[in-house]
Formats: C-alpha cells, structure tokens, sequence
C-alpha cells in the first residue's frame, strides 16, 4: 500500500491497518446514514415541490376554466404552504443550535455567554435607574405643562372675548 493512500481510497479490508478498517466501516456506516435520513428526504421533498411547481405551469398554460383557476389555487396553496415550512424549520435551526451549544457548554463547565450577561445586567440596572429618574420627574414636567396650557388657555379666551365686550348690543 502506498504511504499517501488515505482511508477513503481504501478499496478492501485487506489493504486496511487495524484502526483503518474500523474507520472505514464508521465512514460508511455514517454516509448510509445521511443517505437515508438526510438526502433522501430533502430529495423527495425537492422532487414533489418541483413537481407541483410543474403541475401548476402545466395547468396554467393549458386553460382558463373555473376547474383549471380552482386547481392552480390549490396547486399555489400547495406551493406556499410547503415553502413557508420549509422557512420555519430553516429559521428555527439557528436559535435551537445556539441554545443547544450554550446548553452543552455550560454543561462542560464553561461560561459562554457570561460577558453578555454582565452586559445584560449593566443594561437592565440603567434602564431602572432611568426609569425611576423618569417616575420622579415626570410628573413634574407634567404639571408644569398643564398649568402652561392653562394659561394660554384662560389668555385665548379671554382674547376671544374682548371684541363682544366693546360691540354694541
């Protein structure tokens, strides 16, 4: 066997080191696995939304009766309803593979996120100091405010009312 010759060139058991032959039934083991739980149904969902996709082209093209307008409705509902799926499982694979990898962090012993949480902390304490800073000068402000507007309110009517004191009745 030549010296560069890696596992994945390993064409029978008899070219294989001790270790070798385990890690080529490992590898192999792992690509019938993927094949079965990961190609296969990513390839038939692909096959079935391309299928309908097809389907709602054909019928598209093929006339415009109330049958046909009711099938491409159905056909679209199809197409949308397996697309948005599709997208919810996609956006829900990071947020799950981060809390997964903090779960299994901490579980280790490490701290992953213990700088952001100080952060959150330090955050969280300033907004409280800023909201009882708010919840006492707030109604300050406010009053101050009312009694503003009510002056300008007395001094408008009192304006709307001059000109009726000086006609004559």
């Amino acid at each position: 066997m030549p010296a560069e010759m890696s596992t994945s060139e390993l064409t029978s058991p008899a070219d294989a080191r001790p270790g070798e032959l385990e890690h080529l039934e490992r590898a192999q083991a792992l690509r019938r696995f993927n094949r079965l739980t990961v190609y296969l149904p990513l390839g038939l969902v692909t096959m079935a939304m391309v299928a309908v996709v097809v389907w709602l082209i054909i019928i598209s093209l093929a006339g415009t009766s109330e049958r046909a307008a009711a099938t491409m409705s159905g056909a679209a509902d199809i197409v949308v309803t397996l697309t948005g799926v599709v997208l919810m499982l996609l956006c829900a694979v990071f947020p799950l593979l981060f809390f997964g990898l903090t779960f299994q962090l901490r579980r280790r012993g490490s701290q992953p996120l213990f700088r952001l949480q100080r952060l959150f902390w330090r955050a969280n304490g300033l907004i409280a100091r800023l909201s009882a800073i708010v919840n006492r000068t707030a109604p300050k402000v406010a009053d101050a405010l009312i009694r503003v507007h009510a002056r300008f309110t007395y001094i408008f009517a009192v304006a709307k009312q001059i000109p009726s004191l000086f006609k004559r009745s």
